[in-house]
This record gives C-alpha cells, structure tokens and sequence, in this order.
C-alpha cells in the first residue's frame, strides 16, 4: 500500500471515529391542504389497512416512526369531506410496503469510502376508495390508484443516513400518491 493512500486511510478512519452522534431525522408530517377538498356522498369516512407488514427482511416499514399507510391516511383526512345524510366512504390501504434491496458495486472498500449507493428504498402504496352514497347500495362506486417510489442509499450513510432517505422516499410517494389519487377522484366525480 501506497504511502498517500494509508494517509488516507488513517484519516477517514480518524473522522469517522470523531464523528458525533446526530438526532435522530424528524419524521415528515404529511399534509395535503394544498387544493380543496372532494365532497362525497356519505355520513362519514372509514379508514380499513387491509395490509399486514411481513416484519422481516427485506421489508423495514416497521422500522420506522411513519409508514406508507401513514400519507394514506392523512390523505383522507385532509381530502376527503363526507356530504349528505347517508352513505359513507370507505379507504382500503391494499398495500403500504417499503424494501431494501441491494444494488449491484464494483469498488469494494473504496468505494464505501465513497459513498457508492449500495442498496435502495421501494416504496408502494396501494389504496381503493369505496363510496357507498346510498346504503341500499351493493356494489359501490371505486376507485383505485397506486404509487411507487425508489431512493438509493449511500454505502455509508449508516443508520441516520438511512433514516434521512427513507422519509425523503416518503415525501417522494407522498407527491406521486397525491397526484394519482386526486386524479382518478376527478375522473370519477366528473362521470357522477
């Protein structure tokens, strides 16, 4: 080894063992008040999380402090506003899951020394509304959208730097789920 790069070597190593501690990333508080509100046909708003984590590997939502399921609800909250004296609204989460996969690297050492990314963030969120306007209803008028989202994460972002980018992905689905959704409640409530 050559003499420039052990003084490097020693130096990284030597910053990496004066690093502080940082808090821990805040989560992201999502809010969708940016356009107005639809008006449905309903008394209330029901919220069902049809979907049940794995709690393993590769899956990490539970991981963390706010999940996927998390932006559909505050969705609802903030977007959905029940008119009338009968009916309801009912929002399913199908599916709110984040994975890490791994990311194929060719530098080794070197490379996590450089922050190669490494591995990646999958987020999907998976929602049907039901709008049951009128109880005597059997089948009920749905819609359907779905989001997804990716982030890389440096090879040595350690445990904050993962915190950091996955509520960055959240943010990102959050947008892209808000768009899709919002959509397909204006395709549908202009054909009522």
């Amino acid at each position: 080894m050559s003499k420039p790069v052990f003084v490097a070597l020693i130096a990284a190593l030597m910053l990496a063992g004066c690093a502080k501690s940082l808090p821990p990333a805040e989560p992201p508080q999502f809010s969708f008040t940016g356009a107005p509100p639809f008006n449905v046909k309903g008394t209330n708003v029901i919220i069902e999380n049809a979907y049940v984590p794995p709690g393993s590997l590769p899956s990490v939502e539970n991981a963390y402090r706010t999940t996927p399921a998390d932006i559909a609800r505050a969705w609802a909250r903030d977007k959905l506003r029940p008119k009338g004296d009968v009916g309801r609204v009912v929002v399913r989460i199908v599916e709110a899951s984040v994975v890490e996969e791994g990311l194929p690297t060719q530098h080794g050492f070197v490379g996590y020394l450089a922050g190669e990314q490494n591995r990646q963030f999958t987020a999907r969120l998976k929602v049907d509304v039901f709008l049951y306007g009128d109880p005597r209803e059997t089948h009920p008028g749905r819609i359907s959208a779905e989001a997804t989202a990716t982030r890389p994460i440096a090879g040595n972002a350690g445990a904050r730097g993962s915190e950091v980018d996955y509520y960055a992905l959240l943010d990102s689905l959050a947008r892209d789920f808000d768009g899709a959704l919002s959509q397909q409640m204006n395709s549908y409530l202009v054909r009522e």
